[in-house]
C-alpha cells in the first residue's frame, strides 16, 4: 500500500490475474500498459478513488466494467500489477452462481458456507466455465492487441451463445 501512494499509482492489482506486461517498476511490480485486457479488473485491487469513480459507469455490471472500463482507462497511466500473488483466493461466485470447485475447496478448509443462498452451477454451466478458462489460458499467450480483438469477438459468439445459454440468460 505504501508503494502505491509513493508511486502515485492510480491502480495496483494485488493478485496477478492477469499479470502486467509492461516495464518492471518495483520488485515484483509491473506496469499494465494501455490496451491491456482486464486492465481495470476489480479483484483484489487498490484504487485511487477519484480514478475509479471517473471510470465507473452506473449502467454497467462489475463484469462489464472490467471490459469496457479497461478501454476507458487507456487514456490514463499509473496502472500496475504484482507479478506474484500476495493473497490466496477462491472465486466462489461466477456470473451469480456458486462454482462447486471453489465451494469444495473452501469447505475442505473448514469454512462454513451454510448461509449461502445463491444457486449452484449445473454440470453444463461448469463445463462451459472450464472451457472458457481453457480458452483464456491460450489467449493470455497472445499479444494484448490481439487479445482485445478476440475478447470483443467473444462477447458476440461465446457469451451470447454458449455461456448465455448455459447460464440461462
Amino acid at each position: 500500500v505504501d508503494w502505491t501512494v509513493h508511486a502515485d499509482a492510480n491502480y495496483l492489482r494485488i493478485n496477478p490475474t492477469p499479470r502486467g506486461s509492461g516495464a518492471i517498476v518495483a520488485p515484483n511490480v509491473r506496469e499494465i500498459p494501455s490496451g491491456s485486457p482486464y486492465r481495470t479488473s476489480t479483484i483484489l485491487s487498490i484504487w485511487r478513488r477519484t480514478v475509479l469513480m471517473d471510470l465507473l459507469d452506473p449502467a454497467e455490471s462489475a463484469w462489464q466494467f472490467e471490459v469496457a472500463g479497461s478501454v476507458r482507462s487507456d487514456r490514463l497511466g499509473g496502472f500496475f500489477a504484482h507479478d506474484v500473488p500476495l493473497v490466496d483466493t477462491a472465486n466462489l461466485v461466477v456470473k451469480g452462481l456458486i462454482d462447486p470447485r471453489a465451494e469444495r475447496m473452501l469447505r475442505n478448509q473448514g469454512i462454513d458456507l451454510s448461509s449461502l443462498t445463491r444457486p449452484r452451477m449445473s454440470v453444463a454451466q461448469l463445463l462451459s466455465l472450464i472451457a472458457w478458462e481453457a480458452l483464456v489460458r491460450l489467449l493470455v499467450r497472445l499479444p494484448w492487441s490481439v487479445q482485445r480483438v478476440l475478447r470483443a469477438a467473444r462477447r458476440s459468439w461465446f457469451v451470447t451463445g454458449l455461456v448465455s445459454s448455459a447460464y440461462g440468460s
